[in-house]
């Protein structure tokens, strides 16, 4: 059996995972093991995907491996993701046949969220899943774990022999963008309030070109706040040191921030995972804000698990977690209570029930 392990740590680091699943290569010679480096070669996979298309065609097990930050898999798992959907909606690739699993350090918080993330975008793909493996990174280290890691490998051989694989979580009815307005929802109306100086918020947003949906609930909402805010499309930067130097020296000094995205692949997408990077990564000061909202677009009721991954982190990285509005049903309603949350929070200084590290 061929087998490849896809790194998807940034910068190509080794991590514990990766030396688990190299360690499992080591000891079942009996089958072929290779590697794609996702991680340090994303921008390589972005301008051409053929040679990962290869890899990943020959394969008849895929491991993810990765080290888990926050709640989140980084950035290039979400970017690999993406173009081998891609691969397969040109025709170019086909995972029938074949499957997948985890193996990643994770702390036991993330570590449901990114399983969950995996297996919905493998069932996405078609790719049969099977439970993975993830332990804390030092605890990764150990002879303990990584006979587990053994175990958990010829638990994999046994499902993928007897064709025993995770049934796929049930999701509700596609989703149907409400029928709304959103012409209306970019006017400036009465109802909008005059502005003070005391506070300021960043709404950051992932619009593609040609889209009216997240504009024009980012507009409103702009319109229902009494502050000074300043909206960035993440897709009019060029490049990471922009990014980098934009979050450190903007985003960070405004008490609250609202992310305004739509749905891919079960999350909030690539591009957002690389802000997270930047702004809770292991350089320099990390933020909290005062309050954290989201304005979404996309089938977020089919979601679970990434409704309570974005609450979760809005309650880590502020003090208040403000809420969200998404366009599914009742979005200018929605959106205004957004605003009036963000409000209460930054005028009362809004602090969560539970303390903070």
């Amino acid at each position: 059996m061929r087998v490849l392990i896809i790194n998807g740590n940034p910068d190509g680091e080794t991590t514990s995972a990766l030396r688990a699943c190299k360690h499992i290569g080591k000891a079942f010679p009996d089958h072929e093991f290779d590697q794609l480096d996702a991680g340090a070669g994303i921008r390589v996979l972005e301008s051409s995907f053929q040679s990962a298309a290869k890899l990943i065609a020959a394969a008849d097990l895929l491991i993810f491996s990765f080290r888990a930050g926050s709640c989140f898999a980084p950035a290039p798992i979400h970017r690999l993701i993406a173009l081998m959907k891609q691969s397969v909606e040109r025709g170019e690739l086909s995972f029938e046949g074949k499957a997948a699993t985890l193996l990643c350090s994770a702390g036991p918080l993330s570590e449901g969220f990114v399983r969950a993330f995996i297996e919905d975008n493998c069932a996405d793909l078609g790719l049969n899943f099977i439970d993975g493996f993830s332990a804390e990174e030092k605890a990764l280290r150990s002879k303990e774990a990584l006979g587990a890691a053994l175990a958990f490998f010829s638990f994999v051989l046994w499902s993928i022999s007897e064709g025993v694989f995770k049934t796929p979580r049930l999701l509700s009815d596609e989703f149907t963008p409400v029928k709304l307005p959103f012409a209306g929802l970019l006017s400036i109306t009465p109802e909008v309030l005059p502005l003070t100086h005391r506070k300021s918020i960043a709404i950051v947003m992932d619009s593609a070109p040609g889209d009216s949906r997240l504009p024009a609930m980012v507009s409103r909402l702009k319109a229902r706040l009494p502050y000074i805010t300043e909206v960035l499309n993440i897709r009019d930067l060029r490049c990471c040191s922009e990014l980098d130097s934009y979050l450190r020296d903007s985003i960070g000094r405004h008490d609250a921030i609202v992310c305004a995205f739509s749905i891919e692949d079960h999350s909030m997408g690539f591009r957002f995972r690389l802000l997270d990077d930047i702004l809770y990564g292991n350089e320099g000061a990390r933020p909290v804000f005062a309050a954290c909202g989201y304005l979404i677009s996309g089938a977020l009721s089919r979601e679970g698990q990434l409704r309570s991954i974005l609450e979760t982190c809005a309650r880590e990285r502020s003090c208040c977690y403000a809420g969200l509005a998404c366009d599914e049903s009742e979005t200018e309603q929605a959106i205004d209570r957004l605003a009036r949350r963000l409000q209460y929070a930054l005028e009362h200084s809004c602090f969560p029930a539970r303390g903070r590290k």
